[in-house]
């Protein structure tokens, strides 16, 4: 491995570090001083933002890097779909400092995370650097706000959550130089790749949205379909598992950076897949058997164990994902994937009781994705990358 790769996923590493524990302190300082219900209605309202968001840019996280392919100059023609989603998040922040009220900030919330989506997908093929920096540093601005100001409501929550998200994504976009003004012809080009992410990007769009279903399903299905609520220990050790997986995610969302670029193989992919599989498992397995000698509240080890062999194998899954993107290969079949993932979930909230939810998600999701490995490892052949942006005529 090269050194320049070495650092990169150091800066990665650490960025997610400082994120983690910023998560942990939120988990242990400000949940406990919210008014009951205010972090449930906060849980519910940032996932179906989010949802709102991803549905919203067409995929545009994983599309764009693979338009942009590194080129800086195709970049800073995509910058005014940035500045489009930009203008509506104040909007819909001047709307709530008029009129108040849930609707218009979680609105405002959607548009930030449309706009953090947007800023994204187009710096992440060159600068993965800020790429890390952009889903990463929220969350301890975020923490900070939240303990500068003391037990928010579920509106301060979110208006706090949003700035939080605004800043970061403003900074950024001037640092990267994206916040020009723009051509006519980067316009054109713009309104261009819109229009081709209507007509192609909704299959990255749904695999965003099943991927944040697949991860939460046994907290969604049992809610939505059975009027259920799942116990606090269960939603805690897919949070924290979740957090864990995140660490992880900081070698894949490189490595799509580089797929983009053209640099890897499919070995390359299912070696990196392999590993970050068996690193998950054996952290997972030892939440599970060895002894670990204090408690603390809703934290259930060996719960936390069973979720990350879980997310094990979705990290295995995402790091083909993105292989396969990247070369243009298997859209259809990735979603078909996910979708088969949130039935077998269902299946298993519906006959199973609630303690064998997640060890049974885990273990046919684990089995599923080392079949697959074991698969692709047989057959392996290298697949060739499309040359170049793509072309884009000219009006």
């Amino acid at each position: 491995m090269k050194i320049h790769s070495l650092a990169g996923y150091a800066h990665g590493a650490f960025w997610k570090v400082l994120a983690l524990l910023a998560k942990a302190a939120f988990v242990f300082l400000i949940i406990p001083r919210l008014a009951d219900g205010v972090f449930g209605g906060y849980s519910l309202a940032s996932t179906v933002t989010m949802l709102v968001a991803v549905g919203l840019s067409l995929g545009a996280l994983d599309s764009l890097p693979v338009f942009a392919r590194g080129r800086q100059a195709v970049e800073r023609s995509l910058a005014p779909l940035f500045h489009l989603v930009l203008i509506a998040t104040g909007l819909c922040l001047a709307a709530h400092a008029i009129l108040g009220g849930i609707v218009p900030i979680a609105a405002a919330v959607a548009a930030s995370n449309l706009s953090y989506l947007i800023l994204s997908g187009i710096l992440r093929s060159s600068r993965p650097h800020y790429y890390e920096l952009l889903i990463n540093l929220p969350t301890p601005l975020f923490v900070g706000l939240c303990a500068i100001f003391r037990s928010p409501d579920l509106e301060g929550l979110l208006l706090l959550f949003a700035l939080a998200n605004l800043a970061v994504v403003i900074g950024i976009g001037a640092w990267s130089g994206l916040l020009s003004a723009s051509s006519r012809r980067q316009r054109t080009y713009s309104a261009a790749i819109a229009r081709r992410l209507l007509r192609t990007g909704n299959i990255k769009s749904m695999s965003a949205i099943l991927l944040l279903v697949d991860f939460r399903a046994l907290i969604l299905v049992p809610g939505i379909l059975f009027a259920t609520v799942p116990a606090d220990t269960l939603a805690m050790a897919l949070t924290l598992a979740e957090a864990v997986w995140q660490l992880g995610m900081v070698v894949v969302n490189r490595n799509y950076s580089r797929y983009c670029a053209g640099i890897g193989t499919l070995g390359d992919s299912i070696r990196t897949a392999s590993l970050l599989l068996t690193g998950f498992v054996l952290l997972g397995c030892a939440f599970i058997w060895l002894p670990i000698p204090f408690t603390i509240r809703r934290f259930d080890w060996q719960l936390i164990g069973w979720a990350l062999l879980f997310f094990a194998a979705m990290i295995g899954l995402l790091e083909l994902r993105y292989f396969f993107w990247s070369r243009g290969q298997y859209d259809y079949q990735i979603v078909i994937t996910q979708v088969l993932i949130v039935v077998l979930q269902v299946l298993i909230v519906a006959m199973l009781p609630e303690k064998f939810w997640l060890r049974a998600s885990a273990l046919m999701a684990l089995g599923g994705t080392v079949a697959l490995l074991a698969h692709l490892q047989r057959s392996k052949h290298d697949l060739s990358i499309p040359a170049g942006p793509p072309k884009i005529a000219r009006t």
